[in-house]
């Protein structure tokens, strides 16, 4: 079936709908059995929503940013065996917090 038309609260042919449903109705087409229904939408129970700025309490925390001019090729070295990564778009590397405290990174911190 598909959607043919979606009527809007207070439009003909919705009053009895909106009154129990109380949302807009969209119809679907069973050309099978040549019958047009109305469709409402349920909702089940609610979850909050995780905010985007704080991590899940089981992932681990997002990597830091660092800045590192393009000719410190020791300092590149030693952020990509500890794990850390080249951001291109961005144009930074990306390491751990652990590591960042580890290899006394702080002052190269960046944000994105």
């Amino acid at each position: 079936m598909d959607v043919i038309k979606t009527l809007k609260p207070g439009q003909n042919g919705t009053q009895h709908l909106v009154e129990r449903y109380g949302a807009d109705l969209p119809y679907r087409d069973n050309p099978a059995l040549g019958m047009r229904h109305p469709t409402v939408e349920l909702i089940v129970p609610r979850k909050p929503l995780l905010k985007p700025s704080s991590p899940r309490p089981d992932t681990p925390a997002a990597p830091l940013h660092l800045r590192i001019h393009y000719r410190e090729e020791e300092l590149q070295q030693q952020i990509k065996q500890a794990g850390g990564h080249w951001q291109p778009t961005l144009k930074t590397w990306l390491l751990d917090k652990e590591s960042v405290m580890r290899l006394g990174l702080e002052d190269r911190l960046e944000l994105p």
